[in-house]
């Protein structure tokens, strides 16, 4: 029976699944990038606009508690669910951790975002009609304004 987009928004996706350790060490840039990719195929929602390359899943990307070394902007096809401590760690002062243009429909709570240059840059044309939900996330050491 295939995934519904109802059955979807049920299903967690856990980046430990896709080989991210959380260890602080470890870049588990790609495994993340890979449980985005795996829950996109679960149900993808129409476009917000016409030939946008960015698409809205009904699942959810799970984080358990750990710190997620990244090497490069994270650019969510997923909501995003961390266990309560999970971090986003950029230690390049030069890259964002989350960059994406054309936001829509999207969820992220539970994340403490810690280094990098900005910790969410992420835009869309009609922000008021974005629904983008921001929930019990910590923001520090940022090194852009």
């Amino acid at each position: 029976m295939p995934i519904t987009c109802a059955r979807a928004a049920l299903t967690s996706i856990n980046v430990r699944d896709f080989g991210a350790t959380g260890d602080g060490v470890t870049d588990d840039t790609q495994a993340i990038r890979q449980a985005f990719q795996a829950a996109q195929t679960l149900c993808i929602s129409e476009q917000p606009i016409p030939g946008q390359a960015y698409v809205f899943s009904a699942a959810t990307v799970f984080f358990p508690n750990g710190k997620y070394r990244l090497s490069e902007p994270l650019t969510p096809t997923a909501n995003m669910l961390g266990e309560g401590n999970a971090i986003l760690f950029q230690p390049d002062p030069n890259t964002d951790i989350i960059s994406w243009d054309g936001a829509w429909r999207w969820h992220i709570a539970g994340f403490t975002f810690l280094g990098g240059r900005h910790h969410l840059n992420i835009g869309n044309p009609n922000l008021d009609t974005g629904r983008i939900i921001i929930d019990r996330c910590v923001f520090q050491n940022a090194a852009g304004c």
